[in-house]
């Protein structure tokens, strides 16, 4: 072989051993390095990303911020109200709201609105502002008002309305409704309904109802809500029946509804004028067995009002007894020296408003 060639075959020989290392060790680093630039590149991208992620999300921030803090703002000059005026500048008053009009001048058709919101809640319509104020503008139109109530107890209305034209009747107590309270009551079955009806019928004059009185307390059915209301009109009409329970000769009687059955017989003694002695025994009775201090000083009163020598007995063993609360144990001790000396009836005697001591 001539030397160029030789010189040409190791030249190629070497050029191929370059090569090849290039492509073990050089190429291999360079890549490696390229990677490294492209990982670097993304790093750089995704944290401008996060970068200008957090800077949009802190100005949400800043500008919720801002919204709630005038929003604060808002309220409390809400809460403290306008600021007052300043002298002689008349124009910085706050406006007046309109007057309400007086029950008074109601026509039919605004008491006829009244009393239906009454009716969205008859249970607790004594509890609701506008209960006076309709019963107000009641009493200054009597007449529309029966003639109203006539109708509602006459017709098929719900029993909500009913139930409030009979709550409404009973401290409006015009006696020209009572025909057609007897008349609803006749024909009336529910109890929700009864216990109104009997409730407006008993305040009024009377003994029509005493009937329907007397089969609500017997009747085994009637709740303690409707044997209070028959027990309180019978009371009302010194029945004998309303004797007996306050005297404790019924058993099973609550302590609420014998209570009622006191409170309206002494009711019904005042109207009477106290001259029904025959209720000697029963607040006599009642005094010595009665259910609680509360019961006691109803008794108290009932004697107190009557003032007959035919009470001594029991006013002094009931003043006798040790387990006497001492208050209403020097009550009888005085109503029983007043009588005993022949003095006459104090003004006001066995009125609640004289009550013997904190009930």
């Amino acid at each position: 072989m001539s030397f160029p060639r030789a010189f040409a075959a190791g030249f190629g020989a070497a050029a191929a051993l370059a090569a090849a290392g290039w492509f073990l060790r050089v190429r291999p680093e360079l890549d490696e390095s390229a990677q490294r630039v492209r990982d670097a590149e993304e790093a750089a991208r995704k944290s401008r990303r996060d970068a200008a992620d957090a800077s949009h999300w802190a100005d949400a921030e800043r500008g919720r911020t801002r919204e709630l803090e005038d929003r604060i703002r808002e309220l409390q000059r809400a809460a403290e109200g306008p600021p007052p005026p300043k002298d002689g500048m008349p124009g910085h008053e706050p406006p007046k709201p309109p007057e309400e009009p007086a029950p008074e001048t109601w026509d039919r058709q605004r008491l006829g609105r009244e009393i239906e919101m009454l009716a969205v809640a008859p249970a607790t319509i004594g509890s609701d502002p506008r209960f006076p104020k309709v019963l107000r503008a009641m009493k200054t139109h009597r007449d529309e008002t029966v003639e109203m109530f006539t109708q509602v107890l006459g017709g098929e209305f719900p029993k909500e309305l009913v139930q409030t034209v009979c709550a409404l009747s009973e401290p409006f107590g015009d006696v020209g409704l009572k025909p057609a309270l007897l008349l609803r009551l006749s024909r009336e079955q529910d109890p929700d309904v009864r216990a109104p009806l009997l409730r407006a019928l008993v305040v009024l004059p009377g003994n029509e109802v005493v009937p329907d009185l007397v089969v609500a307390w017997k009747d085994p059915a009637s709740d303690d809500r409707l044997r209070s209301v028959a027990i309180r009109g019978l009371a009302l009409r010194g029945h004998e029946v309303a004797r007996h329970v306050a005297a404790g000769g019924v058993e099973g009687v609550q302590p609420g509804v014998r209570m009622r059955a006191l409170e309206s017989l002494r009711e019904f003694a005042q109207r009477e004028g106290w001259i029904d002695t025959a209720l000697v025994p029963v607040f006599g009775k009642a005094l010595l067995t009665a259910d609680g201090d509360h019961q006691r000083r109803m008794c108290l009163l009932g004697l107190e009002g009557l003032w007959v020598k035919e009470a001594l007995p029991d006013l002094e063993k009931f003043a006798a007894d040790p387990g006497t609360d001492e208050d209403l144990a020097a009550r009888a001790r005085k109503i029983a020296d007043g009588i005993r000396s022949g003095a006459p009836r104090p003004a006001g005697a066995g009125v609640p408003e004289r009550a013997t001591g904190p009930r």
